[in-house]
Parts: C-alpha cells; sequence; structure tokens
C-alpha cells in the first residue's frame, strides 16, 4: 500500500471517534478536553480530522512521498491527546467494564460464526484464505450495533409468546 493509500487510516486516528463516544457516554465533556492539544488540533471532530488529514498529506508531499508523515506540532498534540484518552477513557473503569462485555460480545460471536461458517461468512474468503481469515474479516467489519444485535439474535433467548388468545 502506498504512503498515501494509508493516511485516511492515520489521519482518522481513534481520537475523533473515541472522543464523540465518550461524550455521548458521559465520561467527558468537550471542554474537558487539553487545551494545548485541541489548541493545536482544533475545537471540534471535525477540525481534528481536517488538521490530522492536511498535515499529513503536506508533510508526505514534502518527503517526497516516501513515507508517511507527520509534522512535530501536531504529532505532539496528537499523541498527547492520545495520552488523555488513556487516562480519562481507556482506562476508566466505566469504560473498562464495558470493554470486558464488548470482549464477550465479540468472542461469542467468533466462536458462533466459525461454528456456522456457511451462514455468515464470504465462501471465496473461506476457499482461499481459510476459516480463520474469513471469520476475522466478519468480525472486523461489523459496526457495533451490528455485533450487538447480531448477538443478541444469537444468544439471547426470545420471550415466549401465547398462540392462544
Amino acid at each position: 500500500m502506498s504512503p498515501l493509500a494509508r493516511i485516511p487510516n492515520i489521519a482518522r486516528a481513534r481520537s475523533k471517534h473515541d472522543i464523540d463516544d465518550a461524550v455521548r457516554a458521559g465520561l467527558l465533556r468537550p471542554e474537558d478536553l487539553p487545551r494545548e492539544r485541541t489548541d493545536v488540533l482544533g475545537k471540534t471532530s471535525s477540525e481534528r480530522i481536517g488538521t490530522m488529514v492536511t498535515d499529513v498529506v503536506m508533510r508526505t508531499i514534502e518527503g517526497g512521498l516516501s513515507e508517511v508523515r507527520m509534522s512535530d506540532d501536531v504529532l505532539q498534540a496528537t499523541v498527547g491527546l492520545r495520552g488523555f484518552l488513556f487516562d480519562a477513557v481507556y482506562e476508566n473503569d466505566i469504560a473498562t467494564a464495558e470493554f470486558k462485555k464488548a470482549a464477550g460480545i465479540l468472542g461469542g460471536l467468533w466462536d458462533k460464526v466459525r461454528e456456522r461458517p456457511i451462514e455468515f461468512l464470504d465462501r471465496k474468503v473461506l476457499e482461499d484464505e481459510g476459516l480463520d481469515a474469513a471469520a476475522r474479516d466478519f468480525v472486523a467489519g461489523m459496526t457495533d450495533r451490528y455485533a450487538v444485535n447480531l448477538y443478541e439474535q444469537l444468544f439471547i433467548p426470545k420471550p415466549w409468546v401465547s398462540v392462544n388468545p
């Protein structure tokens, strides 16, 4: 993959979605973000992504496209914001409990799709790359909502409903 093709994954950085999710969950308020980081990257998620993408593209082009690059100030702000997120979100007791639940859901789905590959997995990937690769691609491609819904569908019993009035 060329350096420019990797830019969206690098610049997207987990911080955008994680900050939004943490605010929705009540773990953070936007004003809790370290100002020395948001002054460089931007106050909103869109501004932060725009700053990172622009910086990575410009520095990578300036470097002759030999490797993906980021300026020191944007890199330091990004690393600092990530450090803040580790303290405030990733290692937070509430979030850690939720991560354990998510691991249980993903583990259950992993086992189930491997037990019943024909129902869930891409046949071409199964044939070409094997069961583990097909299961990995399937689980990795799920949104949170899809994973929870599929887990409920596969593992949570439905209430019995009487057919007699």
